[in-house]
């Protein structure tokens, strides 16, 4: 059993690098990895939940989310033929792939946007955020998908400081105070951000090398030189990004509390799958950090613009004059 953002997952074929849960923990969520078929595969009545075009010409959708009436099961059915069956309650994931893909192809989809809607469904709440740990608390990185949030966490590990989470930053309150769940130890970097790390997009293996279109790559936190939290910590700051031109250098501000609750509602986790219920119970929620956490911006150029170890170091000094 294994033990990632906060839950204790019972997996039926074991995927790499992913801690273990502590001993005698109680099982949270089953996950079915055999990519076989079962009698409960037969979906009739299936309605609709969602659908996210694809942008290309064949105007298939990227992703279907269906739901099945009676038990409320979810079915999300991806572009590549990748299926995942999850139970109402978040307690039971099961995947399919077709033979042209592999199990590390799914685990890709699995432990990003599978995982995150299970926490969801689950009532914890999550920000698409990187988060590393500086003097024994959280730092969360928050912006648009491609930005660079998971950059900006690289280059803190590459100076050492352990990362907590990539992607989802799964938050639970203890007291007044939200802590930050650990992910798994591995980062996930475009070529191009793997290139103004490391020197070239060549020094970090590829995330999933059989997929067809993926191309991102992985730093492992295991090996040498590099750290992971493997407990939560508490978080202190949230620094989320903005593009502006008219700043040469990256420039942080802090944000009033509502800009910080519009920041923090723009990056919440998978928010499109959100019904109208949870949306409420999370706008409370995000309503709280906002007014607890400070949230401040970065204003940068772009990312590629951007030196990764300057902001680096922009930040912890940052973090350092409070």
């Amino acid at each position: 059993m294994v033990r990632i953002f906060g839950l204790n997952i019972a997996l039926s074929h074991p995927l790499p690098g992913l801690p273990a849960a502590p001993a005698n923990a109680a099982m949270e969520v089953a996950i079915d990895l055999r990519n076989q078929p079962a009698p409960e595969d037969d979906h009739p009545g299936e309605t609709s939940w969602l659908d996210i075009p694809a942008g290309t010409e064949n105007d298939q959708p990227q992703l279907s989310v269906r739901r099945r009436p009676g038990d409320g099961r979810f079915h999300f059915i991806y572009a590549d033929g990748t299926e995942f069956f999850i139970d109402s309650a978040g307690t039971q994931v099961r995947a399919r792939w077709p033979d042209t893909l592999t199990l590390e192809d799914t685990a890709v989809y699995l432990l990003g946007p599978i995982i995150g809607f299970v926490l969801r469904l689950r009532g914890v709440v999550g920000l698409h955020a990187s988060a590393v740990v500086v003097n024994n608390r959280a730092v969360a990185f928050l912006a648009p998908r491609g930005f660079g949030k998971s950059t900006v966490a690289a280059a803190f590990a590459a100076k050492g400081f352990p990362v907590l989470t990539d992607d989802i930053a799964a938050l639970k309150d203890i007291g007044d105070t939200p802590w930050v769940q650990p992910g798994y130890p591995m980062l996930r970097l475009w070529p191009t951000s793997v290139s103004a790390l490391f020197g070239s997009d060549a020094s970090l293996p590829r995330l999933s090398p059989c997929h067809p279109s993926w191309n991102k790559c992985y730093l492992d936190l295991i090996v040498p030189r590099y750290r992971f939290q493997s407990d939560p910590v508490p978080l202190s700051t949230i620094y989320t990004a903005g593009v502006s031109n008219a700043h040469a250098k990256p420039v942080i501000t802090p944000l009033s509390t509502r800009e910080a609750l519009l920041a923090l509602i723009a990056n919440s986790y998978n928010a499109y799958l959100l019904d109208p219920q949870t949306r409420r119970e999370e706008f409370e929620a995000l309503g709280k950090i906002a007014s607890r956490i400070p949230v401040k911006r970065i204003r940068a150029r772009s990312r590629e613009q951007t030196d990764p170890f300057q902001l680096q170091a922009m930040i912890l000094k940052d973090i350092e004059r409070k």
